[in-house]
């Protein structure tokens, strides 16, 4: 497991747009969430062609995050961009 700067993983670009912008009742949830215990669960990330990190799983938890000055929890995994997705 890693740990990266909250803005260190892109997005996926193929992702739906609910991903990317989640309900504002969703984003207050995952503060409180976030600011009473943390974070609950990794993100999964890929490295993608250009060597860049890229979002498996965990947008809305970047988010939400994204307001502090937080790292985030992060599984590197070895796969293709088809895999990926």
């Amino acid at each position: 497991m890693s740990s990266l700067a909250i803005d260190d993983p892109r997005p996926s670009p193929t992702r739906d747009a609910i991903c990317r912008q989640p309900p504002a009742e969703q984003i207050d949830f995952f503060r409180g969430l976030l600011a009473e215990v943390g974070f609950a669960g990794v993100c999964m990330v890929f490295v993608n062609e250009n060597g860049k990190y890229e979002l498996i799983d965990g947008e809305m938890r970047q988010s939400v995050a994204s307001d502090g000055d937080f790292e985030i929890p992060c599984i590197v995994l070895d796969v293709t961009r088809e895999e990926a997705e």
